[in-house]
Parts: structure tokens; sequence; C-alpha cells
């Protein structure tokens, strides 16, 4: 692997920058340093091209972006630094032979062109692309700049984007180096500023140790509540960049670590050394995904249960389950619910596809003669009919979790009366109605969840007249 001669997890914080941070950089003197070893290494291998993977750039749900134009620009002006500027080549010809690599492996990509950049507003580096590469410049490096950013694909899928892009690398048979983008948790102190969660500091301790390790599989088996409530954008270009080293022996060193921000920074060079057949990764990590959803499912409540039945039955067949007769499936025992249940509820279903949002449907009041009928029609709406999503295909369907929330009715309320722990919220004037289910990562204050309820109503900030209302819900998995 002569081609790909470095490799780094790197931070972007711009206050990292002396013209951005001024006296604050002092504040991150640990990350600074570590940054400019890392450019020093980098630069001393004198890579002709730098790949930097960020999770700023034009970031898709459904693709990864590969940037196609002759040249891009850049600078801090956003952060009151407009002097600190960048104006590079882009290595087309090693982003053809990627977007050629992804391809042939059946993975989406959106090539960034001249066509394209404006309307994705690609036109000009991210901040998660400038601030390493400040540091590479400042060291002396001069060569060709390839900007990926980071989609919101299975972690698989990522990983898979990393093997076509070390393939490409091994094409192109030019000295590559790789960098990977990514702050940690983002919620480490009250102050931070995606909020407080205390399980921040368990997640950057995981990364962090499994990097130290070299252990780059275990960034797929971490939790995905955990990885939802750190409130991270580091993770996925960490697994494009793990996908990159496949079957490859790699020297980590964790350089440094810390959050005085309330955001972890953390800076790993991984130097990539010879083969390593007892590193790739991908058959397990795909043996993982299914033992994992297979776990879950034989776990999972009745009513869980119903809610995927509902889904599969409608995208396989295009009609709704009936369960006048008690079974989801003609033939099949009758579903058993346990005791307690309502007869009647509103009921809302929530889908995830490998830790992300897939989709969120549901009812505020009972619409429907039973509960398993409620969750039947909330499941096939949550599949098929948010708006925010395409609709769920025949090939997501085995790699869903679902999660079934019971409300129970709702009650007039002031803000003092909110609790985003303990009670969703309603925000209803005239047919205006938003609504914000409890106990949702991120969302810690009364005010963020009146808020976020709020935009969802349609409402103005601030409108006069407006009734709260809150509930609390019985949630299954």
């Amino acid at each position: 692997m002569q081609e790909l001669v470095y490799t780094a997890l790197v931070p972007h914080p711009p206050l990292l920058i002396p013209a951005v941070g001024g006296e604050e950089v002092g504040r991150v003197r640990a990350t600074h340093t570590a940054m400019e070893q890392v450019a020093t290494e980098l630069a001393a291998l004198h890579p002709e091209t730098v790949v930097i993977i960020s999770p700023h750039g034009p970031v898709f749900s459904d693709a990864i972006a590969v940037h196609m134009l002759d040249a891009i620009q850049g600078d801090f002006g956003a952060f009151g630094a407009r002097e600190v500027t960048f104006d590079l080549p882009i290595d087309r010809n090693l982003a053809a032979l990627v977007i050629d690599s992804a391809r042939q492996q059946g993975l989406p990509v959106a090539p960034v062109t001249d066509e394209w950049a404006p309307e994705w507003r690609a036109e000009r580096l991210d901040h998660g692309t400038m601030v390493p590469l400040y540091f590479v410049q400042q060291a002396g490096w001069q060569g060709k700049i390839l900007p990926i950013a980071m989609g919101m694909l299975p972690p698989v899928q990522l990983y898979a984007f990393g093997q076509a892009l070390q393939e490409a690398i091994d094409r192109s048979d030019r000295r590559i180096a790789v960098l990977a983008s990514g702050d940690l948790s983002h919620r480490l102190t009250p102050d931070a500023p995606a909020g407080y969660c205390p399980d921040a500091h368990q997640f950057d301790r995981e990364v962090v140790e499994a990097l130290g390790r070299g252990d780059l599989g275990h960034l797929f088996r971490l939790d995905h509540d955990l990885c939802e409530k750190a409130g991270e954008c580091g993770l996925r270009p960490m697994m494009m960049l793990a996908g990159t080293l496949d079957g490859i022996h790699v020297h980590p060193t964790v350089l440094s670590y810390e959050g005085p921000f309330g955001v972890g920074y953390a800076v790993v060079p991984m130097l990539p050394g010879a083969e390593d057949a007892g590193r790739r990764l991908r058959a397990g990590l795909e043996k993982d995904r299914r033992e994992r959803v297979e776990r879950r499912r034989e776990q999972a409540h009745p009513l869980v249960k119903l809610a995927r039945a509902a889904l599969e039955h409608y995208v396989e067949t295009g009609l709704q389950l009936d369960c006048s007769a008690g079974a989801p499936h003609e033939g099949t025992a009758p579903v058993q619910f346990p005791r307690g249940l309502p007869e009647q509820a509103g009921v809302f279903v929530s889908l995830k596809l490998d830790g992300e949002l897939r989709g969120c449907m549901g009812t505020t009041e009972p619409t429907e003669p039973s509960l398993a009928l409620e969750v039947v029609k909330n499941a096939i709406m949550a599949g098929t009919g948010d708006p925010r999503f395409g609709p769920v295909e025949d090939e997501e369907l085995p790699f869903l979790d679902y999660s079934v929330d019971v409300l129970h009715p709702a009650e007039p309320c002031g803000l003092a009366d909110l609790d985003p722990a303990r009670y969703g919220v309603i925000v209803r004037k005239g047919r205006h109605t938003g609504l914000l289910l409890p106990d949702l990562p991120g969302v810690d204050t009364a005010e963020e969840q009146l808020s976020i309820a709020t935009q969802k109503s349609g409402l103005p900030p601030g409108e006069a007249g407006v009734e709260l209302f809150r509930f609390r819900v019985d949630r299954y998995r």
C-alpha cells in the first residue's frame, strides 16, 4: 500500500486558527500542537493529493458527494478572518477513479460538478475541510486536494465507500494522504453548543480508546442511542476512513484529546502499514448488522412486532394488514397484547435505519376502533407518508428498528409545567398543530421542546394565543 501514505482523524474547530481564535487558542493548546505534528508528518511524506472527508460539505441522506471541480476556494470570513484564504486545484483524476470504484460496488455517489455545485452550495470549501488544510499548508505541503462529504448512509455502506476510495488510490499510482475531519461529542458540558448529556463522555472515551488500539471495528459496534445522545459529527468520516484502511495494519497514536468548550477534539494519526488479511472487516460488519436486528426482533414488544408486520405487509403487497381476526397474517397465531394496554389510544410509530430516523408518524388521539388498528395505520404512514423521507423500500425492511409510543390523554399546561424528559408537548392554534414526543436526544429544556413543536406547527415564534398541552407516553421497542 505504498500509494496510501498517511491517514488521521483530525478535528475542525475554526478557533484553532490564530486569526479566528485569538487568545482562545490557548485553551486548545494540546489540540493545536497535535495538529501541527500531524501536518508536519504528512508534509514530510510528500503526498501529491490530500483527501479530506468532511461532515460539513454537501451532505446527502442517500449519497456521498465527491468534488469534480477544477479548483476550489474558501476563507474564514464567516468566522471573522476573511484574510485566511485557500485556492487549490482538485485532483479530478482521483475523483473520477473514486466515483468509478464506488459505482462498481453499487454505492450511491453525487459528483459535485460546475452544474450542481451552486445548487448544492458546494462552490466553496467548508470549515471541516479548511481547518486541517490550514495546518498542512502551514507545514509546507503543496499539492491537490479531493474534498469528499460524508453521506447519511448505513455504516456498512460508508465502510464500503472507504474500500472504493482505497481501490481508487491503488489505481491512481500516486502518493495520497486521507484525513477524516470530525469532532466528537458536542454535549460534554452544561454550556456545550448542543446542550449537555452526561453520557457524552462515554462516547468520546470509547471512540478514543478504540482508535488508540487500532480497533476500527468498534466504531460500528457503538450503541446507536449513545451516538445520538453524543451529538457527534465525526463518526461517519471515521467509518469511511476505516474502510480506506481495510486489510491494512495500522499504527495509531492518540496525540491529544480535550473538550474545553463542551466539544470533544481528538487528534489520532493512523499510519498505514503492511497488508493484513485479518483486518478485512466488511463481512463481519454485515454479519453483526444482521444479528443485531435479529436480536431486537426477538426481544420486541408485541406492539412493535405488529408495527413491523404491518409495514412489511404493505410494502410487499400494497395492502393494509387485516387484524379483524386478531392475527397479522392468515394462518398465524393471534396477536397477544399484554394486559394493561388501552383498547384505544393515540399512537406514534418511529422507524430508524442504522440509528438514523427513517420515519415517524402518528395520531394524538385514537382514530381507529382498536389499538391494533391504530398501530397498523400509523406504521404504514411512518414508512410511506412522512414528508421528510421517501417511502421505505423493500431492501430496507430487514434492517429497520421500530418503536411504538402509546399516548396518554393530553392535558392543558403552561411552559412551567413542561419537562421534555417526561412529557411530550402539543402546540395548537386554529388549524395549526405541532407535536414533539418526550425523551428525545438533544432536547434538554422546555424552551427547546416548545421551539421545535412551534416550528413543526408552522406558527411563528412568540405567536400569541397559542394553546399548550402536555402528554405522557408508554414507549415500546
